[in-house]
C-alpha cells in the first residue's frame, strides 16, 4: 500500500508540475504580447490583454506570490503607456477649452475619464491621478455666468445661449481631434498620389482634388482603400476611408475612418514610438 501511495503521490506531482510549466509558457506569451503593445502604445490592444492575463491568472496553478508579480508586471507596462495617452489626451482637452472648441474637448475629455477609470483599476499613482482629475475638474467646470445687463435671463445682450453659437460648424470644427500638419503625409488612391493638407487620428484632408480626380476617387463609391506615407520616416499605414465632402474652391477632399484603429492612428503611434511628435 505504501508503494501504490508514493506512486500515485508522485504521478500527481508530475501532472501538477506539468500544469505550472504549461501555465508559465502562456503567462509568457501573454507577457510578449503585452510588451509589444505597450512598444509601439496600443493602449486598446494593451488594456485588453492586461484585462485577459488577469482572467487567467484568476484561475491560475501559479501560486499566488507568482501571480502577484505577473500582474504587477503587467499594470506597470499599461500604467506606463496609460500615463502618457492621459497627458497627450489632457493637452488637447486644454488646448480645446482654451480655443472654445468644444468638439475637441468633449471628445477629449470622454477620453480622459475612461482613461482616469482605468487608472484606478490599476491601482496607479495617486498623485498623477490626482493631478489630472484637478486638471480635467477645471475643464469640465462652467465660469460663473455674468449677470445680464438688463433682464434676469443671464445672457449678454443678443448673445447666443451657452452652447449654441450663430455660425453652422464648419467641417474643421467637426473634426474632434487635432489636426496635424507635421510630418508631411502623401496618399494614394486609385493608383494616383496626392498631397495631404493636414490629417487627425479619425481623418485627413487631401489638396489638389478637382472634379476630375473626384469623380475618379468616387468611381467605386463613397469608401475606398487609400495608402498613407511618410517618406521621411519610411512608414506606410493602408485602410478603407470614407468621402465625408469637398471644396471644389479649395480644391481639398476630406476623408475619415470608421474605426480609431487607423492608418493616421497607426503612423502617429510609430512616430511617437520613435520620439517624434505630430504637430
Amino acid at each position: 500500500m505504501d508503494k501504490a501511495q508514493t506512486r500515485v503521490t508522485t504521478q500527481s506531482a508530475a501532472m501538477q508540475q506539468l500544469d505550472i510549466d504549461t501555465e508559465k509558457r502562456r503567462i509568457s506569451r501573454m507577457l510578449e504580447r503585452i510588451r509589444n503593445h505597450a512598444a509601439i502604445e496600443d493602449l486598446d490592444a494593451l488594456s485588453s490583454t492586461v484585462t485577459a492575463l488577469d482572467e487567467m491568472l484568476s484561475n491560475s496553478p501559479l501560486p499566488q506570490k507568482l501571480q502577484d508579480q505577473v500582474r504587477l508586471r503587467a499594470y506597470a507596462d499599461e500604467l506606463t503607456v496609460l500615463g502618457r495617452t492621459m497627458e497627450r489626451t489632457l493637452k488637447i482637452a486644454v488646448e480645446g477649452h482654451k480655443r472654445g472648441r468644444r468638439d475637441v474637448t468633449g471628445g477629449a475629455v470622454k477620453q480622459l475619464q475612461k482613461h482616469v477609470e482605468r487608472w484606478k483599476k490599476l491601482n496607479g499613482d495617486p498623485e498623477t491621478l490626482a493631478k489630472v482629475e484637478k486638471e480635467l475638474a477645471e475643464i469640465i467646470m462652467p465660469p460663473p455666468a455674468p449677470e445680464a445687463a438688463g433682464g434676469g435671463d443671464g445672457q449678454h445682450g443678443n448673445a447666443p445661449p451657452v452652447g449654441k453659437t450663430n455660425n453652422p460648424p464648419s467641417g474643421r470644427e467637426q473634426r474632434r481631434f487635432l489636426r496635424y500638419t507635421y510630418p508631411k503625409l502623401t496618399v494614394k488612391a486609385h493608383e494616383r498620389v496626392f498631397e495631404v493638407a493636414d490629417w487627425s487620428l479619425n481623418g485627413l484632408a487631401i489638396a489638389n482634388i478637382g472634379t476630375d480626380e473626384l469623380a475618379q476617387l468616387k468611381s467605386r463609391g463613397n469608401t475606398f482603400m487609400i495608402e498613407l506615407y511618410d517618406n521621411d520616416s519610411h512608414l506606410r499605414a493602408s485602410d478603407k476611408a470614407e468621402i465625408v465632402r469637398h471644396d471644389p474652391l479649395k480644391r481639398v477632399l476630406k476623408l475619415r475612418f470608421a474605426s480609431m484603429t487607423n492608418a493616421c492612428s497607426e503612423i502617429a503611434r510609430e512616430l511617437r514610438r520613435r520620439g517624434i511628435e505630430p504637430r
